[in-house]
């Protein structure tokens, strides 16, 4: 298991999450907590680095930036974004 924390501004845009955006994103949660590296690479250059993104929503209309620290067994979510399509 990996601990799961938000960074100051992902909390923030977390907490103001539609209702629609709610469910999608608590799985996101819960495979963060799991399988972390399940992600896409932030950089297409560099698959294996520690920045990743996952997309959530049944039209995957959001997105959570993330960073993994395997060391600490840590994911710190770093952006949360929601286009609401």
């Amino acid at each position: 298991m990996y601990a799961v924390e938000y960074g100051d501004e992902a909390q923030e845009q977390a907490d103001v999450l539609p209702f629609d955006a709610l469910a999608p994103f608590l799985e996101v949660l819960a495979v963060l907590g799991v399988a972390p590296w399940s992600g896409k690479s932030l950089n297409e250059d560099n698959p294996n680095a520690n920045i990743l993104t996952l997309a959530f929503g049944p039209r995957k209309q959001g997105m959570v930036t993330y960073m993994i620290l395997e060391d600490r067994r840590h994911v710190e979510i770093l952006k949360v974004m929601w286009l609401g399509l």
